[in-house]
């Protein structure tokens, strides 16, 4: 039995093991083209309905690639396995009711800027932050917005060996008002906006918004690499523990919203 991947791209769930069967004995159907595997890394993969809807589930790349060389990934690849080998490690998806974010750029195959749950842009088009919104808050609560970012197939080896997860965006005491009409000038920036790396490969953002149960709190970061030995949080920026800092300071880790999208290298040609 060849069993190359375990994964499956968007909404392409086939079954992924070639039999090798004994002389003279039938090998089992395979869905066509079940075996190709554009993205090689584990955690990887990409939104196809983003990238193009009619298109086959092959990332944008047309050919396969060999399953046993990561470097050979295909170029619109993205992590989509957030804390991978951890125990809460989650796989990126939309709330329900998705966090609404929109840049003031048009995204890979879009007439704007908004957030589509995996769409790509440039990373030099998103030098500012995105508009956010949301319509389903408490009124006269408070919430808090974390960005942070993953790193893609392409990234350096230090980036993925210490977990990639890069703070871009905190945002807290975001009163419910404010939020739903996208005016963050009465909230605390805890950290500003920092555009997605155009020299770091395609990498995924991810949006998570979270209520603040008792109301505004004053945030504050590590101010040391070695951290808290009690949440487990450290501020290096290239490898930020987020739920450390939400547990830190009394806020969930289940977000009440969410987005994400991927930002590729702007000499990239798709």
């Amino acid at each position: 039995m060849l069993h190359a991947n375990t994964g499956c791209m968007h909404d392409d769930h086939f079954k992924r093991i070639k039999w090798l069967p004994l002389p003279g004995r039938p090998a089992p159907f395979v869905e066509n083209g079940g075996l190709g595997f554009p993205c090689n890394r584990p955690g990887a993969g990409c939104n196809d309905t983003a990238l193009d809807p009619n298109g086959p589930p092959q990332c944008g790349c047309t050919h396969d690639l060999p399953h046993t060389d990561p470097s050979q990934s295909c170029k619109n690849c993205m992590a989509m396995l957030v804390g991978a080998g951890q125990s809460d490690a989650f796989v990126l998806s939309c709330t329900a009711a998705p966090l609404k974010a929109s840049y003031g750029v048009r995204g890979l195959n879009l007439h704007r800027g908004e957030l589509q749950c995996g769409n790509m842009f440039r990373a030099l088009d998103l030098q500012v932050p995105p508009n956010i919104t949301h319509r389903r808050v408490t009124e006269g609560a408070y919430y808090v917005l974390v960005m942070f970012s993953i790193p893609g197939v392409s990234s350096s080896s230090k980036m993925l060996a210490q977990g990639g997860l890069t703070a871009q965006w905190i945002v807290g005491n975001i009163a419910s008002a404010d939020l739903r009409a996208g005016n963050f000038e009465h909230a605390k920036i805890v950290s500003p906006y920092s555009p997605p790396d155009n020299k770091a490969g395609t990498v995924t953002s991810v949006l998570l918004l979270f209520e603040q149960p008792a109301g505004p709190i004053e945030f504050q970061l590590p101010t040391s690499l070695a951290g808290d030995a009690t949440t487990g949080e450290a501020w290096d920026p290239d490898s930020w523990n987020y739920r450390g800092f939400l547990r830190r300071h009394g806020v969930g880790t289940n977000p009440l919203a969410t987005n994400w999208f991927a930002a590729y290298p702007s000499d990239v040609r798709l």
